[in-house]
């Protein structure tokens, strides 16, 4: 499996983690329904110049040698483009290469420039998507807020223009991670009166029982989940840890091991050896 599809399988895990420092009240309420207008709208750009600076300076990551110097050549090029038709080219070809390495921070940054001079939903999205990605792996909270209001944004104006359930997901779980949780909440629940099958939207809601200790709440949205798509890898180890949190420990067992014999991926495997260890 490749860098990025081992950090999508993961990175359920890292928002996890980042969910567990909010208010468990936001979950806890998940059942009382609302609609999104009945919920304050409160957006929280970047405004002060020391987030916009963690935003622009990504860290650095460990880059494989044989893509750097193709993102070396790349850099120079947008540097040096005399038009803007050749800067969108090459940013562009920058923010995928970035995004191939699972460099998210620094794919967002160049596909936000190429927002900037070409605005669009195909761009916004792009945008919105890298800055997503950046949020969704990011373990310091701090950052990773700062990231997810950059995301926002980008998501909001994709949204102004069409009606996009993707968008509208991972723009929910951006409100999570605000000033204004509830909002991500209703607009999760919105997204399953529409669409009842949606994937991202149960997947999303599972992750939040998760995140509030409603394990059993998490196994049904995991079950209908797997149901729906046997195949996913991500619902397929919380639905083992759901069982595991439970006191399930056979159906936990069952689990993990099928999740084994399901791939050839040695991190994941490592995932379900870690907890078939502390079944036993």
């Amino acid at each position: 499996m490749k860098r990025p599809q081992i950090i999508t399988v993961l990175v359920g895990a890292v928002v996890i983690a980042i969910l567990y420092s909010l208010p468990r009240v936001v979950v806890e309420n998940e059942d009382e329904f609302t609609t999104v207008e009945e919920v304050d709208s409160k957006t929280d750009p970047l405004e002060t110049s020391s987030d916009q600076e963690a935003i622009e300076n990504p860290h650095s990551f460990e880059i494989l040698p044989e893509e750097r110097e193709n993102i070396d050549r790349l850099t120079d090029k947008v540097e040096s483009s005399a038009s803007t038709e050749n800067f969108l080219i090459f940013a562009d070809s920058l923010a995928r290469a970035y995004q191939n390495q699972a460099v998210f921070d620094s794919s967002a940054k160049y596909f936000e420039l190429v927002a900037e001079k070409s605005p669009g939903i195909e761009s916004n999205k792009n945008a919105g998507q890298a800055y997503f990605d950046a949020f969704s792996t990011e373990v310091d909270p701090e950052k990773a807020q700062q990231l997810a209001s950059k995301a926002r944004l980008f998501f909001e104006k994709v949204l102004d223009e069409k009606d996009d359930v993707s968008s509208k997901n991972k723009l929910a779980m951006t409100y999570i991670a605000s000033e204004n949780p509830m909002r991500g909440i209703v607009m999760l629940r919105e997204i399953l009166e529409e669409s009842p099958n949606n994937e991202e939207a149960i997947f999303n809601l599972g992750v939040l029982s998760i995140q509030s200790g409603q394990y059993d709440k998490a196994i049904d949205r995991f079950e209908n989940l797997i149901e729906l798509n046997p195949s996913n890898l991500q619902a397929q180890i919380f639905l083992g840890v759901s069982y595991l949190e439970t006191g399930k420990k056979n159906l936990a067992k069952e689990q993990f091991t099928k999740i084994k014999d399901q791939t050839d991926d040695p991190e994941v495997i490592a995932i379900a050896e870690s907890y078939l260890k502390e079944i036993n």
